[in-house]
């Protein structure tokens, strides 16, 4: 029963998961790649099952799409990635054609090796090789079979290396772009797929520890094969659930940075309030500049505009919006995304992210000093936040403080 439970937990995991993504599609790629990742493992862990159960006439067929699904994994997994942060959809073609190439090889060359052999040298690699791991007894088409397969474990082996590196990369250039675009993030960034990322890489230190040491070793322990179950069910968990609650990907990202350019009447509504505000930036030393040549006069009052444009941010709290994003908050200053942030790193050396929180957080803080009977949920909705962790987060990071200290 407990061997049973065990073998099975997986299998269960992986298999629901890829019903609910197939039935939730939502005409989202990143759902169809992922929905693809559990039917392959699934098909891996059904391959362990057989394994474990010693079904043995079910073994050449099973080792053979096993084999596959062992080397697909990964990839898939960061297939899965790229389908969320990519928009190089020449590039997405081209990856996922190439991909699953060494799987597909693999699992090609095994299963012409099965079909090479002869009843005899079957039994002989099964109970030799796969439950004994001999293959230095081996001989024949079952020694190649033997070879084929140590050339599939060390393929497994040095996946994780390119998949870790580019992962990486790619979720970081991901959460660069949100944070240029949204100065609220949760729900859009990636962060907790990154840390799954790293989750991945243990877990394929403890594959490969078990592939060395032989899955054979776990067949008359339900107790020793409880434990990389246990792990991997609960990984694989992890990533479903996280992926059935994502909602946002490189669609809405490239969405949020397409240019809203203002009307004609609302340019001139605020074009008011921009020079007036720009007159604070006009010093005394304006006549000695009006001197200057005209590529430094343009160079300084360009300048002074963006200026202008900061300090609007800052005097007419714009801020404390819930929710506020580059566009929206380009749409209120009748300009453009690019100039805004253009602004911000120039006058304040921040992304709009960084100095939209940092505001926030200089709000939230003022509020604690001024009116210390005021509570937790009134300084963070005041400040623009709608939930305290974020709140909490962000107060951490942009004061340096312990987390005690809110």
């Amino acid at each position: 029963m407990i061997h049973a439970l065990v073998i099975s937990m997986p299998i269960i995991v992986c298999a629901v998961f890829a019903m609910l993504m197939l039935l939730d599609l939502r005409g989202r790629r990143e759902r169809l790649v992922l929905a693809t990742f559990f039917i392959v493992t699934t098909l891996l862990y059904l391959g362990h099952g057989i394994f474990f159960s010693k079904i043995l006439h079910l073994i050449p067929l099973s080792d053979t799409v096993y084999s596959f699904c062992n080397l697909a994994v990964y990839p898939l997994y960061y297939l899965y990635l790229e389908s969320i942060t990519s928009d190089d959809t020449r590039r997405f073609r081209i990856l996922r054609r190439i991909a699953l190439l060494p799987s597909i090889a693999s699992s090609a060359i095994i299963g012409m090796f099965y079909l090479l052999m002869n009843d005899e040298e079957t039994a002989q690699f099964i109970h030799t090789y796969l439950y004994g791991a001999q293959g230095a007894q081996l001989e024949g088409m079952a020694w190649w079979q033997a070879v084929a397969h140590t050339v599939a474990k060390s393929i497994f082996a040095l996946q994780i290396i390119p998949v870790m590196h580019f992962g990486s990369r790619s979720i970081i250039k991901f959460n660069q772009r949100v944070e240029a675009s949204f100065a609220d993030t949760d729900g859009r960034s990636l962060h907790r797929q990154r840390v799954l990322l790293w989750i991945f890489l243990v877990t394929s230190v403890v594959s490969f520890v078990c592939n060395i040491i032989g899955r054979q070793c776990f067949v008359s322990s339900a107790w020793l094969l409880s434990v990389p179950s246990i792990l991997f069910s609960a990984l694989l968990f992890c990533v479903g659930r996280e992926g059935f609650m994502l909602n946002f990907s490189i669609k809405e990202i490239i969405e949020a940075e397409q240019e809203e350019t203002p009307s004609e009447e609302e340019e001139n509504k605020v074009q008011t309030k921009t020079e007036a505000i720009s007159e604070r930036f006009i010093s005394t030393t304006e006549q000695s500049e009006n001197a200057q040549t005209t590529e430094t006069s343009k160079t300084s009052a360009k300048d002074r505009k963006m200026d202008s444009i900061v300090q609007r941010i800052v005097d007419e709290q714009l801020y404390l919006q819930p929710d506020l994003q580059l566009n929206g908050l380009a749409t209120m200053l009748c300009t453009n995304r690019t100039y805004i942030s253009e602004a911000i790193r120039k006058a304040k050396d921040m992304t709009f992210y960084e100095f939209i929180n940092d505001l926030r957080i200089q709000n939230a803080q003022k509020l604690m000093e001024e009116h210390p009977e005021m509570a937790i949920y009134e300084i963070y909705t005041l400040s623009g936040y709608s939930n305290y962790p974020t709140f909490r987060r962000n107060y951490i990071r942009f004061t340096k403080r312990s987390k005690s200290k809110v």
